[in-house]
C-alpha cells in the first residue's frame, strides 16, 4: 500500500495480517484454522487439513502514488487447506514475496486497490459485475481488505468493529461523535442474520445468508441469493491506531466447502511472522548515551534507515505486529523512499517526556517539492525488544 509523502514519513499507521494479542496465550493462525474446520463439519464429514502447495497469481496494484505492475512472485506457496481442495484453488498476491494475500477459485483474476482509508485485494471471475449500489462487487467474489483506523479508514473500522469486539466500542463512539458519518451506522450489536463463530476475543469467523444484510453484505438492498462467508480481525494495540483486516468469500450455490477452505487458509496465515523483516542491529551503550537514551537511539535508527531507503532496516525497529504488510512494510518503503528528488535527512532528534521522540528531517518528493517534516513518535518496551509503536506528526509533512 502507498500513501502520500506525509503519511509514510509521519504517522506510523500500519497494516498487517498478523493477529495481537487476544488473551494471555494468543492462539496461533493454525489453531484458529483448526478451531474453525472442526466446528464447521462433524468429525465423520470433515477431511484432513494439510500443507499443500499451491500456484500463485501475482495481482497489479493501482494506489494513491502510482499503478504496481504485477510483482515476480514464487511459483507456488504452502497453504493450510482441507484435502481434496488443493486443485481448485491458487494464492493471488501483489506482495513479491507472496507473505500475504488470499486464496481464491484458480481460474479467476485478481487487482488491488490502495488509498489514505486502506486497502483491498480482489480475486474475482471472468464475468464479475460491478455493484453500482455499494461498490465492489454485488456476485461471487474473494476479496482481502485492510482498513486503518487512523486515517478516513477508521470509519470502516468503527463501524464493523463495533457490532462485534467489546474492546473496539471505545473507539466506534468516539468516530461516531466526530460527527461526519450517519450515526444510525454505529451498532454496537452483530447484524441479527448473520452466524458468528468467535474464535479469539479478536477474530471472528462469519456467515451471511443469501438475501441478508449483514458483515458478507453491508450496503443497501437488494442483496444477492449467494452466501458470503469470511472473517473479521481486529487489532486495537493502541488508541490511535486500531485497524481491521476482512476476509469476504462469495462463490454461488454448491461453493461451501471451498469457501471453507478459503478462510481456512486465511486463518491459518494470520500469525505468520514478518520474515522479511529484519530486526535492529545491537548497538553500544555508548551510542544509546550519545543519542539521548535508548528511545532516541530507536527513532534515530529508523528514520536514517528511511534516508537510505533501507526497508528491511527500517521495519525492523518498528512493533512486530505493524511490519507485515502496507506502507511500512519493507517493500513499501523502499519503494517510496527510493523514488525521492532527495532523500530523507534527519535535521534533529530529541527526546522528550517518557518515550516521547521527537523527530525533525527533510527531503524532496519527485514532483521537486520540498518536505520539512517534524513528528513525535512513542517508542514502547516489549518482551522482545524497544520498538517504535507509531508516529504522530506535528505539521502537514
Amino acid at each position: 500500500m502507498s500513501r502520500a509523502p506525509a503519511r509514510l514519513a509521519g504517522a506510523m499507521l500500519l497494516a498487517a495480517c498478523a493477529s495481537s494479542p487476544a488473551s494471555a496465550v494468543s492462539p496461533t493462525g493454525g489453531e484458529l484454522a483448526q478451531a474453525y474446520w472442526a466446528e464447521r463439519y462433524a468429525a465423520g464429514d470433515r477431511a484432513p487439513l494439510l500443507n499443500a502447495e499451491v500456484p500463485v497469481v501475482a495481482c497489479p496494484l493501482v494506489s494513491m502514488a502510482d499503478d504496481v505492475p504485477p510483482p515476480k512472485t514464487p511459483a507456488s506457496v504452502r497453504v493450510l487447506v482441507p484435502e481434496g481442495s488443493v486443485g481448485a484453488l491458487a494464492f493471488f498476491t501483489t506482495t513479491p514475496d507472496a507473505k500475504r494475500g488470499v486464496l481464491g477459485p484458480r481460474a479467476w483474476s485478481c487487482h488491488a486497490q490502495s488509498g489514505s482509508n486502506g486497502d483491498v485485494l480482489y480475486v474475482v471471475p471472468p464475468d464479475a459485475v460491478p455493484d453500482r449500489v455499494n461498490g465492489a462487487y454485488a456476485g461471487p467474489m474473494v476479496s482481502r481488505r485492510f482498513a486503518d483506523g487512523g486515517t478516513s479508514g477508521r470509519f470502516e473500522v468503527g463501524r464493523v468493529a463495533g457490532r462485534l469486539f467489546p474492546q473496539a466500542r471505545r473507539f466506534a463512539e468516539q468516530v461516531r461523535d466526530e460527527g461526519l458519518d450517519d450515526p444510525r451506522d454505529f451498532v454496537f450489536s452483530p447484524w441479527p442474520q448473520d452466524r458468528l463463530q468467535r474464535l479469539s476475543s479478536s477474530v471472528v469467523a462469519y456467515s451471511t445468508p443469501g438475501g441478508a444484510q449483514g458483515l458478507g453484505r453491508p450496503g443497501k438492498a437488494p442483496y444477492g441469493p449467494e452466501t458470503t462467508s469470511g472473517v473479521v480481525m481486529f487489532d486495537g494495540i493502541s488508541d490511535d491506531d486500531p485497524f481491521l483486516v476482512e476476509l469476504t468469500v462469495r462463490l454461488g450455490d454448491g461453493e461451501d466447502r471451498l469457501a471453507a477452505a478459503i478462510v481456512t487458509g486465511f486463518l491459518a496465515r494470520l500469525n505468520v511472522p514478518a520474515a522479511s523483516a529484519s530486526p535492529p542491529a545491537p548497538v553500544s551503550p555508548a551510542a544509546v548515551a550519545a543519542s539521548g537514551g535508548e528511545p532516541a537511539m530507536i527513532v534515530r535508527s529508523f528514520y536514517e534507515a528511511l534516508g537510505r531507503a533501507d526497508g528491511r532496516s527500517a521495519s525492523g525497529y518498528v512493533v512486530p505486529e505493524r511490519r507485515v504488510s502496507g506502507p511500512y512494510s519493507p517493500e513499501a518503503i523502499s519503494r517510496f523512499y527510493a523514488s525521492l528528488a532527495e532523500p530523507l535527512r534527519v535535521v534533529s532528534i530529541r527526546p522528550l517526556d517518557g518515550s516521547d521522540v521527537e523527530a525533525r528531517y527533510r527531503y524532496r518528493k519527485g514532483s521537486g517539492a520540498i518536505c520539512d517534516g517534524a513528528a513525535v513518535a512513542t517508542v514502547s518496551r516489549t518482551a522482545g525488544g524497544t520498538f517504535i509503536a507509531r508516529i504522530k506528526p506535528l505539521n502537514g509533512c
